[in-house]
């Protein structure tokens, strides 16, 4: 899951040491930069077991 803000505040910095959140605006390179190193973030957990 990738959360997408246009507005930092308080409450989403909570959901931020949660979940990865990517702010707006934002260009296509970016976004899936950002997706990309979701997903390796995921792969490498199933890797290691955690």
């Amino acid at each position: 899951m990738l959360l997408t803000s246009g507005y930092i505040g308080e409450e989403a910095t909570a959901w931020a040491s949660e979940y990865p959140m990517i702010d707006k605006p934002y260009e296509p390179p970016a976004l899936a930069a950002r997706i990309r190193s979701v997903l390796d973030a995921v792969a490498q957990k199933a890797v290691s077991g955690s």
